[in-house]
C-alpha cells in the first residue's frame, strides 16, 4: 500500500526533481520521434508497472503531466500467487490516488523455452493488447541507466558486438501495423538512486521482486556482484554507460548501414546469395553484420537472440578464405552454404 504521507498535491515538489523533468523530456522526445506525437494529448501512454521502484518512479513522473496515462500491470506465474497479487493491489492502489486508470493482465510463462524470455514476450503482447484496448499509442517501462550498465556488462560477458553493448533502444514498435503500439523508455538517463528517491519525495513504497535475488540467473549476479563494486570505483559509472551505449546505437546504424550495402534480395525459395568477394572486400565486422542481416531475414527474426557471435565469425572465416568444395552450416532457423563464389542462406527446412 501506498506510505501515509503519499497525497496528490505532494506531486507539485516533485514537478521540480531535475530527475523527473528529464524523464518528462525524453518521453515527449522519443513519443515525437518514433510516431510524430507533437503534443501531450496525442501521447497517449501504458505504463508499464510491477510495482517496483523503478516502475512507480516512471508512472509519478508522467502522472504530473497533462499526458494521458494508464498504469497497467501484468501478473505472470512464476512466483507465488500471493506475492503477485499484493504487487497489483499496490499498484492500483498509487493508480487510485493518482486518479490514473488501471489495468491488468494475467500471463503464463511456463511454455516451453527460456523462462525469462517467455515472461517478457507474454508480457510485451499483454501490454500490447491493453494499449490496443485503451486506444493508446505508447508503452512506457521502467528501464534505466543502471539496467543499461548490467545489460552492458552481460553481453560483454557473451561476447556481443556494437549492436549487442548498445543495450536496450529507446524505441521500438510492438507490431508492424499502422496501429501497433510503441514502447518507448523514458528512463534511460536517470539512475536506480533517482527512482528511490523520486518514490520517496512523493512518499511512495515501493514493492520487491524476489525473484531478483536469485544469483543463479547472470543478471542478478552482475547486479549484486558487480556493479556496486564498479560505483564505489568510479562514481556515476552507470550514467556513463549510459551515453557510451548511445554513441555504440549511433555507430551500430551506421555499420549496419554499410552492411546493407552487401544484402541482396530473396529469391523465389526464399533463399539470399551473397557473394563471397564482397565479404572479402569489407572489414570482418561489416561483413559479419552483413550475415546477420541476411540470417535475420531469413529467419524472420526468430531465434536470432540465441545465435552467438561465434557462429557468425566460423561463417565469416570460411566464406573469406579462398578453399573450395561445398560447406554447410546451421545456424537457428537458417541453413547457411558456402559454394564457390557465393553465399547462400536459406531457411531450414525442419
Amino acid at each position: 500500500m501506498a506510505a501515509p504521507g503519499f497525497q496528490r498535491p505532494t506531486l507539485e515538489a516533485l514537478r521540480q526533481d531535475p530527475a523527473i523533468r528529464r524523464i518528462v523530456r525524453d518521453h515527449r522526445r522519443l513519443t515525437r520521434a518514433c510516431a510524430e506525437a507533437a503534443r501531450d494529448p496525442q501521447r497517449s501512454t501504458v505504463v508499464a508497472c510491477s510495482g517496483g521502484v523503478d516502475s512507480l518512479a516512471l508512472l509519478l513522473a508522467l502522472a504530473v503531466t497533462p499526458i494521458p496515462i494508464v498504469a497497467a500491470h501484468v501478473i505472470h506465474d512464476i512466483r507465488a500467487e500471493r506475492e503477485s497479487l499484493a504487487d497489483r493491489d499496490h499498484v492500483r492502489s498509487i493508480a487510485a490516488i493518482l486518479a490514473v486508470p488501471f489495468c491488468e493482465a494475467s500471463v503464463s510463462a511456463r511454455t516451453p523455452g527460456n523462462l525469462e524470455r517467455n515472461a517478457r514476450r507474454a508480457r510485451e503482447a499483454a501490454l500490447a493488447r491493453i494499449a490496443r484496448d485503451q486506444r493508446a499509442r505508447f508503452i512506457a517501462t521502467g528501464h534505466h541507466a543502471d539496467d543499461v550498465l548490467e545489460t552492458m556488462l552481460m553481453r560483454l560477458a557473451r561476447g556481443a558486438g556494437p549492436r549487442g553493448l548498445a543495450g536496450p533502444h529507446p524505441t521500438r514498435r510492438l507490431g508492424s501495423e499502422p496501429n501497433d503500439a510503441w514502447i518507448v523508455r523514458p528512463m534511460l538517463g536517470v539512475s536506480r538512486i533517482d527512482t528511490e528517491r523520486i518514490c520517496s519525495i512523493a512518499g511512495v513504497e515501493w514493492r520487491h521482486d524476489t525473484t531478483n535475488d536469485d544469483t543463479a540467473l547472470l543478471r542478478n549476479a552482475i547486479r549484486a556482484q558487480v556493479v556496486p563494486h564498479l560505483k564505489a570505483m568510479a562514481p556515476g559509472v552507470e550514467r556513463r554507460a549510459a551515453r557510451a551505449a548511445e554513441l555504440l546505437r549511433g555507430a551500430s546504424e551506421v555499420l549496419t548501414e554499410r552492411a546493407g550495402a552487401i544484402d541482396a534480395p530473396a529469391g523465389i525459395d526464399g533463399s539470399i546469395r551473397i557473394e563471397r568477394s564482397r565479404l572479402r572486400d569489407e572489414p570482418p565486422v561489416v561483413g559479419g553484420e552483413a550475415i546477420r542481416l541476411a540470417l535475420a531475414r531469413v529467419g524472420r527474426g526468430f531465434g536470432l537472440d540465441r545465435v552467438g557471435a561465434a557462429s557468425i565469425d566460423r561463417v565469416l572465416h570460411a566464406a573469406r578464405d579462398r578453399t573450395g568444395g561445398v560447406r554447410t552450416f546451421r545456424i537457428g532457423r537458417a541453413v547457411v552454404e558456402l559454394r564457390r563464389e557465393t553465399l547462400v542462406i536459406s531457411p531450414a527446412r525442419s
